[in-house]
């Protein structure tokens, strides 16, 4: 799951929107994992939308974030490295 995920953003052809997506995946996996997950949800499924994903694909990547994978989706969506010093505050 975490190569296609990756796969996904690769996809995006304008680099600058590329990392700005990944950035607003990562960000909404934060949030997901510190209690605001209605929030979190949606700013994953906005960056997997402006990315053209497919709904099914959406579907089962926001599964995964249900079953407890955010921490491992926060980073395989490679996101700036100020991001991912937030990593050590989701709990």
């Amino acid at each position: 799951m975490l190569e296609k995920l990756q796969s996904i953003f690769n996809h995006v052809e304008n680099m600058n929107c590329r990392i700005a997506l990944r950035d607003l995946f990562s960000l909404g996996c934060y949030l997901y994992n510190t209690g605001k997950k209605s929030e979190g949800s949606k700013m994953c499924w906005t960056a997997l939308e402006a990315a053209n994903c497919p709904d099914d694909t959406k579907s089962e990547i926001l599964n995964h974030l249900e079953n407890g994978d955010a921490k491992k989706m926060f980073g395989a969506a490679l996101p700036h490295h100020e991001i991912i010093s937030l990593h050590g505050d989701m709990t």
